[in-house]
Order: structure tokens, then sequence, then C-alpha cells
């Protein structure tokens, strides 16, 4: 994989020009154990595992994983495109989004099924008016980068789901921003206690733009995961702001779950 041609790519989606160097580090420790072949999902996982064994912080776990997913989604778009397929039958169309700034990643899956071809499309959707920049089971790394061009600024929800999850967790806007620290100097903000280099945003105020935004929360992961209920362990994790998704990354749980038999 072309790392150039990454970072290129990584500007055009408005990451800041300050952050590209350090993509570009986390890029290139991941693509150490991929090799010649194509980077996978394994490969993101077996970093994490060794970053994890090492002491890596939560937010340089949530890092990579983030980076990760972007470096699976670049490979996609910069795939060839597959060949003609002989009259494919038509199959239930992927509903396109409302937002016209989609951030569209092709994989593309086919099989052989009742002597035709059936093609499977899955969508990397978002309009990248805010983003993640971290996510784990205790805290949410948010960038809003630029105000949506229409709708309400203030209503801004991340939903989490998975396997590990009783239910699909919803935090809205009126809960970030009173669980949310930013960094000192951001306007509008107030001091946090002790902490110099952190600040308290505004709670009557929009989103801030262009800083990154801790917010702390509590998830009611279930205390034990049992086969054959048990599908993975990756929870997902989508931001909304003014009526349209914004963004989407995952977070791994694997390495806080230990398997017991009996």
């Amino acid at each position: 994989m072309d790392l150039d041609r990454f970072v290129g790519w990584l500007g055009g989606l408005r990451v800041p020009k300050e952050q590209l160097p350090v993509y570009r580090a986390a890029a290139e420790r991941i693509l150490k154990v991929v090799g010649d072949g194509p980077l996978w999902p394994k490969h993101i996982d077996a970093v994490l595992k060794e970053e994890e064994a090492a002491g890596a912080s939560p937010k340089k776990l949530a890092n990579y994983q983030r980076i990760g997913d972007l470096l699976l989604q670049f490979q996609t778009e910069s795939a060839a495109p597959a060949p003609a397929l002989p009259a494919p039958p038509i199959v239930a169309p992927i509903r396109e989004p409302s937002s016209s700034r989609v951030i569209g990643a092709l994989v593309v899956v086919i099989g052989l099924i009742w002597g035709g071809w059936t093609l499977y499309r899955v969508m990397f959707v978002g309009a990248q008016d805010a983003v993640f920049e971290g996510f784990n089971s205790e805290q949410i790394f948010l960038r809003f980068v630029r105000n949506p061009s229409s709708g309400d600024r203030r209503s801004v929800r991340v939903r989490i789901s998975g396997f590990a999850l009783p239910e699909e967790q919803s935090f809205d806007w009126d809960y970030i921003v009173h669980h949310a620290t930013v960094p000192k100097g951001t306007p509008g903000s107030t001091p946090a206690g002790a902490r110099d280099d952190w600040a308290i945003p505004d709670p009557a105020a929009d989103p801030p733009l262009g800083v990154t935004m801790s917010v702390g929360i509590s998830l009611p992961l279930k205390k034990e995961l049992r086969d054959p209920d048990m599908k993975d362990f990756l929870l997902r994790a989508r931001l909304e702001w003014a009526g349209h998704q914004q963004d989407f990354t995952r977070h791994n749980l694997r390495g806080g779950y230990h398997e017991v038999k009996k």
C-alpha cells in the first residue's frame, strides 16, 4: 500500500495537516504485519493485541483501530474495479443517505447462487462534518470539523451497539457536553479544576470546532458471553449530527474477556 497516497487521501477527508504524521506513523506500524498481501481486519487486531500487551493507553488503542479502519477504506477505494459480470439478478438496493457528502467505499463480495451471480455491497457512509478520533468502552473522542450546511447543530448523538451489550446505548448532546472535556483555551470553555491542560465546554453553545472532545461514558457490558449467543467482541459506534450520520468506528473488547472452561 502506498503510504504517500494514503496520506494524500486523508487530506481529502480534511484530517488536520498537523495530525498527518501521527496517522502515517500508525499506518506504518499496522502495515508492518501485513507483508505483501492485502490488509485484513485480523492484521489490525494483531497490532491492537501487541500494543495492549506493551501497555498502550486506551486512547492509543482506539486511534490504532480508527486508523486501521481508514486503511481498509482506502484500500477498498483504491482497488481496481471488479470485472463486468453477466446479467446479475436484481438484489435489494441499498438506500442512499440524504447527505451529499458521502465517503463511499465499496466492498464487493461475489457469490454464485441459484446458478447466477449475486452482488453484495457494503457502504462506509459518513458526511464527515464530525468524526471519531478514538473510542473504547470508557471514552469517546470526537472532533467537530465544520458546521453542517443545515439542521440543528445541537442535535448530536452517538449510538453504540454490540453483542456484549444488552441493547443499543445512545448518548445525546446533553449527555455529551456534561461529561466532556476540551483543550484549555477552547472558546467559551471554563478551566477544569486542577487539570491545567483541559477545560469544560460551554453547555449552552454549539459543539466547538477543530478541537478534540473527550467524553466519559459507562457501558453496561455483559459479564459473561456464552455460545451460541456470542457472535463477536466488537462494539460499533455511529456518530450523528444535525440529522445526518457523520462517522462510524469500532472497538474490539476481546482483551477484556477471558475464556472460562466448564
